[in-house]
């Protein structure tokens, strides 16, 4: 069963899809910009891609998800990050828009 790869480059957020693994690619790279391309098999989530993307780290993620499920009702990662000021409006929009292209 052959899956299809998303790629995102780290840089620019160009998306590049494939049926093979980015290892079997001879470039790795961006050929936008040049960037790293980081390669997604299954549906990611906001936390992965925030932090595959540097934006955000494995700790602060591991808070926010803690805060989120000790709240009685469900807030968004997202808004939980914002408030947290994790990361920034800008930053979330980014991802959020990169993390529909991806589905």
């Amino acid at each position: 069963m052959r899956m299809n790869y998303r790629c995102i480059c780290k840089n620019c957020g160009e998306i590049y899809y494939s049926a093979t693994s980015i290892n079997y690619h001879v470039e790795k790279r961006c050929q936008k910009c040049g960037g790293e391309l980081i390669e997604f098999s299954n549906k990611p989530k906001l936390g992965e891609i925030l932090t595959a993307l540097g934006l955000l780290d494995e700790v602060k993620l591991a808070i926010a998800l803690n805060l989120q499920s000790s709240l009685n009702r469900k807030v968004p990662l997202g808004r939980i990050l914002l408030w947290m000021n994790f990361i920034s409006q800008r930053e979330l929009t980014k991802v959020l828009d990169l993390q529909r292209k991806l589905f």
